[in-house]
């Protein structure tokens, strides 16, 4: 939240990079290793390498990908069980804020272009 105001380029990168990291281990963890129990996994879905392969494209997109976290957010939360730790969802939420930062809603918010 502090960086829509901040505007600093090495929290956008930090931020990506933590995310993309979590996405790298998710993906080895699902289609590559052969440990037990690492079969399909939820956070696959907000945290993957895909963001940072289209991150030249961002602006087209980011509104599509905050939305799609926004309904996984919320279908994790009505689901009758846990499907993710608690702290994932507040996690995922701080993750569509900062995809809602490269949209058109928060272009008031910024001066100049990231």
């Amino acid at each position: 939240m502090v960086n829509l105001f901040v505007r600093t380029k090495f929290l956008d990168w930090f931020f990506l990079s933590i995310a993309s990291f979590l996405g790298l281990l998710l993906s080895y963890l699902v289609f590559v290793s052969d440990l037990p129990v690492t079969d399909w996994n939820w956070l696959l879905v907000p945290f993957n390498l895909l963001p940072l392969v289209f991150w030249k494209w961002r602006r087209r997109w980011a509104l599509y990908f905050a939305i799609m976290l926004a309904v996984w957010e919320l279908g994790m939360m009505i689901y009758p069980h846990r499907l993710t730790d608690p702290a994932y969802l507040v996690l995922v939420l701080a993750y569509a804020i900062f995809w809602l930062k490269f949209t058109r809603i928060a272009e008031p918010l910024r001066k100049e272009k990231l």
